[in-house]
C-alpha cells in the first residue's frame, strides 16, 4: 500500500457525504496511544502532546531568538488541529517568521513549517499580504529548532511526521461547506482549513 493510499483510506474513515450533499467528519473521536517503555508509561493524546510542545517553545523564548509564543488552536470549537506557533519579528526587514507546529487530533501525526509574513513599512502591526510558507527558512535559519521539535514529537511523544508531499495534494472527490470540490487537500482533512494561517 502506498503512503497516499494509506492516508486516503484514513480520510474515508472520517468523512462522509451528508444529506445536504457535502462531506462532514463522521467520527471526530480523538486518537489515544497507550505507551509503556522502561522510562515511560502514559496514555498520550494530542492535548498532552500540545502541552509538551508549548513547554519547549517557552524555553526557546529564553534564548531571545523569538519574540512570543501563541496557541492559535480552536479545538474547543471543533477544529481538528492544535496550531502552536513561536514568532520572530524582524523590524529591520519588516517581516515576521512563524515556526508552526500542527498536531492532528484525528491521527497521531504532526506537521511543522515556517510562515513568512510581510509587514507594513510604516505600521509594523499591519500585514502586507498574507503569510506564505518559506521552505528555505525551514532548511537553514530554523533547522536546529525544527530538528529539536521533531525529536520531541517522534522520540519522546511517539508521533509520526505527516508526509510533506501530501500537504498540498488535493482529494478531488471530497468537498465541504467551506472548501469547494477540487480544492480539498490531505492537509485540510487532518489539520486545518487554511495552511498559511496564523
Amino acid at each position: 500500500m502506498t503512503t497516499e493510499l494509506f492516508f486516503l483510506n484514513k480520510v474515508k474513515d472520517f468523512y462522509f457525504l451528508n444529506q445536504n450533499g457535502v462531506y462532514e467528519i463522521r467520527n471526530p473521536k480523538k486518537w489515544l496511544k497507550n505507551k509503556t517503555t522502561e522510562n515511560f508509561g502514559k496514555t498520550l493524546d494530542a492535548e498532552y502532546c500540545a502541552k509538551k510542545v508549548m513547554i519547549f517553545l517557552d524555553k526557546l523564548l529564553l534564548e531571545k531568538k523569538f519574540n512570543c509564543v501563541h496557541d492559535f488552536s480552536k479545538t474547543a470549537l471543533g477544529e481538528i488541529c492544535y496550531n502552536l506557533q513561536i514568532i520572530k519579528d524582524d523590524h529591520i526587514n519588516n517581516l515576521s517568521h512563524s515556526l508552526c507546529i500542527n498536531l492532528s487530533t484525528l491521527i497521531p501525526y504532526f506537521h511543522i513549517h515556517v510562515l513568512e509574513l510581510k509587514r507594513n513599512k510604516t505600521n509594523f502591526s499591519k500585514w502586507s499580504g498574507i503569510p506564505t510558507r518559506n521552505i528555505m527558512l525551514e532548511k537553514k535559519s530554523y533547522k536546529s529548532e525544527i530538528d529539536s521539535l521533531k525529536k520531541i514529537l517522534t522520540v519522546d511523544l511517539f508521533l509520526n511526521e505527516f508526509p510533506d508531499f501530501l500537504v498540498q495534494k488535493k482529494i478531488p472527490e471530497i468537498y465541504t461547506n467551506d472548501i469547494r470540490k477540487g480544492e480539498f487537500t490531505f492537509y485540510n482533512a487532518f489539520f486545518q482549513r487554511e495552511y498559511d494561517t496564523r
